[in-house]
């Protein structure tokens, strides 16, 4: 990507965020507020909306000067992915005029980056709520032209839906969108969007500028105005955990780490994916870390297999400046040895199992009777008699939890009772859950 502000979007939080891409930062011009120490809640919320865009006074600072002016609309994306990760916020209780330069600025750095073909791409199912956003900022900050072009694609992805679906921003790439490229990037030297947004976000009623050292602080302070907080981080966090138990890559990656022996590994973070020669043949893996190291998994029609992953060669230092020996000398890293490898059979049963009841709820809900933090890495492993047995890593502990058609049971790692929790609780647990997952959802 051609700035580093700019981060592609991820789909991973499209749970607890339906109407969001993740995407990032940004200047208070005259008429914002100045804060520095008092307090930013008076009038923040109405009618179960909020009223306030803080953006630390550093991004203001530095987007006073042309070349530093798209500082002001990427401070509103981090704020806008900051507020949501920390209050848990719905999109559509957020202020507008935030959502709208969220997703001008995502237009625009898409395009730069790979034009329209790529926007398209990336923005996935979210499509419609993009441009719906970035429409009427690109007309209130004054982009004219580059509205315009945006009317235009808009209108030939509704009448070509089909090729607009498999547009992806590299091989595929229809001619039209390719003109629109040029239409905007000659638009943009003429008049930038990061000045016109910069301007335009500057003369907001709800920007409020607050020191570099307190903008964390104003994040929370911001985040515990929504009364539907609580349930809401229950909420993510079971849906983190049904992400975890039931995507099919997720589950294969967390059954291969389970079936590690003499003991299973325990899963600690998933990275992405790559292709890698192993045991003789290309493969898609991915990268991830245990408890015992970085690793790679390699999923497959058949299974999953879990390989070590070895660097040959510490990792360049590409901030420290690079010449050509670094790069001769240079080995990338390899698959080591076999580590496990589970069959196809058993990664169905761990999903069916955790398909089949409410597993997620019910694991959070332990975690929570126990005291311990509920942010869980799971790891999964069938015991003797064929059920699941779902290995917990939090920041305190390492625990082991079964479900059963009465209830579920939290042990410790070394087998003693933890946790107990009944199918009566578990149940009332998910519908409370359910009801702040319910919440989110725009209103019809």
């Amino acid at each position: 990507m051609p700035e580093q502000r700019r981060r592609r979007p991820s789909f991973a939080l499209s749970a607890a965020y339906p109407a969001t891409i993740e995407h990032t930062k940004s200047n208070g011009g005259p008429g914002s507020h100045k804060g520095s120490g008092s307090s930013i809640m008076s009038g923040t919320m109405h009618e179960g909306r909020l009223q306030t865009v803080i953006v630390p006074r550093k991004w203001a600072d530095a987007a006073r000067e042309p070349e530093g002016a798209h500082h002001l609309a990427a401070a509103v994306v981090d704020f806008v992915n900051g507020i949501q990760q920390a209050g848990v916020f719905a999109t559509h209780e957020l202020p507008p005029k935030a959502m709208q330069a969220y997703y001008a600025d995502f237009y625009e750095a898409q395009v730069k980056n790979g034009g329209h073909s790529q926007f398209i791409f990336n923005a996935g199912e979210l499509l419609s709520t993009a441009i719906a956003n970035a429409l009427p900022a690109l007309t209130a900050m004054g982009a004219a032209a580059q509205a315009q072009i945006l009317t235009e694609m808009a209108a030939w992805a509704v009448a070509n839906p089909a090729e607009a679906s498999v547009q992806d921003g590299f091989g595929t790439r229809a001619t039209l969108l390719d003109e629109l490229d040029t239409r905007f990037h000659d638009a943009d030297q003429k008049a930038p969007v990061a000045q016109l947004a910069a301007r335009w976000i500057a003369a907001w009623a709800e920007l409020r500028i607050v020191e570099d050292d307190q903008y964390a602080a104003a994040i929370e302070e911001l985040a515990a105005l929504n009364p539907a907080r609580e349930p809401r981080l229950v909420w993510r966090n079971i849906e983190n955990i049904r992400y975890q138990i039931t995507d099919p890559l997720q589950i294969a990656i967390a059954a291969a780490c389970g079936a590690v022996e003499p003991e299973p590994e325990i899963k600690v973070g998933v990275g992405g994916g790559l292709y890698q020669e192993i045991e003789g043949e290309e493969c898609l893996a991915f990268t991830l870390h245990t408890n015992k190291g970085e690793r790679l998994c390699v999923p497959g029609e058949k299974g999953a297999r879990l390989f070590e992953y070895i660097h040959q060669s510490p990792l360049p230092d590409f901030a420290a400046g690079l010449d050509l020996e670094d790069i001769e000398d240079f080995k990338p890293p390899v698959a080591g040895a076999r580590l496990s490898e589970v069959s196809a059979e058993t990664i169905q049963q761990l999903a069916a199992a955790a398909n089949g009841t409410k597993v997620p709820e019910a694991l959070d809900l332990l975690l929570r009777k126990a005291g311990l933090g509920p942010a869980a890495m799971i790891t999964a492993s069938l015991a003797k008699d064929g059920g699941a047995l779902w290995i917990i890593a939090t920041e305190q502990s390492l625990s082991i939890a079964r479900c059963f058609p009465g209830g579920a049971q939290l042990r410790d790692h070394e087998g003693n009772p933890g946790a107990a929790v009944t199918k009566a609780e578990i149940e009332q647990h998910a519908s409370e859950a359910e009801a702040a997952g319910v919440a989110m959802r725009a209103p019809a």
